[in-house]
């Protein structure tokens, strides 16, 4: 890791490829302007297109011989997309494949590669509760990917769902927090609508 930050590529100048998340990721991706990408908006049915020209920075990786991952908030679509990240130019991938399910830190499931893995007792539509917290776990998959490849030339794509307006975390990380400020309760009648138009 220290050899990265010392030798790495530095971006020092950061633009985004559109105003909301899924375009944006659609445009890294594909390196097409956001007036030519083929995700425009954000939306519950956005996928990948299955044609095999339309090229990926992991594929552009794969080709210059990098092993690619993406681990995080996919932008392949739904279980049954026609573009799935694993046929896009990604060796491996962890996390959500679409951006509606993305919106759930507590989610009744992931991906790995094209398996789901349950997650029973956590929320789902309750969003804000769970067992298992995806934050956690898409971390914990990017370090050990970066482990497990240490030895050789490789392409992550990280892409973690925290920068998202809900901030839904498990107790154990508010602990060290309690008291330090002021509570100024959410006291609105249309809280649960307030939080989904935040989203």
């Amino acid at each position: 890791m220290d050899r990265l930050a010392k030798e790495g590529m530095l971006f020092t100048d950061h633009y985004s490829g559109s105003t909301v998340c899924a375009p944006s990721r659609a445009v890294l991706l594909t390196d097409l302007h956001s007036g030519r990408a083929f995700i425009r908006s954000n939306g519950n049915d956005l996928q990948l297109r299955k044609d095999p020209e339309d090229l990926t920075i992991g594929k552009y990786m794969q080709d210059a011989g990098y092993a690619t991952a993406m681990i995080g908030k996919g932008s392949s679509g739904c279980d049954n997309t026609v573009g799935h990240i694993n046929d896009k130019g990604f060796d491996y991938f962890y996390g959500y494949l679409g951006h509606g399910q993305a919106h759930s830190f507590f989610p009744k499931f992931l991906h790995r590669n094209k398996e789901q893995i349950d997650f029973p007792n956590n929320g789902g539509s309750q969003t804000w509760r769970g067992e298992v917290y995806s934050a956690d776990l898409i971390l914990d998959e990017a370090l050990g990917y970066i482990e497990d490849k240490k030895e050789e030339p490789f392409f992550l794509m990280y892409a973690s769902t925290l920068p998202h307006a809900q901030m839904w975390v498990p107790e154990k990380y508010k602990e060290g927090y309690k008291g330090q400020f002021e509570e100024t309760p959410f006291t609105s009648k249309n809280q649960g609508k307030n939080i989904l138009i935040m989203a």
